[in-house]
């Protein structure tokens, strides 16, 4: 799921994630596969 991905890159979980546009796309990608 999208909260599990997003787990994944929330380290410090207060729900801010910093990653690049390119990462993002990437996981949204693999969510829709």
């Amino acid at each position: 799921t999208l909260t599990s991905s997003f787990r994944k890159y929330d380290t410090d979980q207060d729900g801010v994630i910093t990653i690049h546009y390119e990462q993002f796309l990437s996981m949204v990608f693999t969510l829709n596969i």
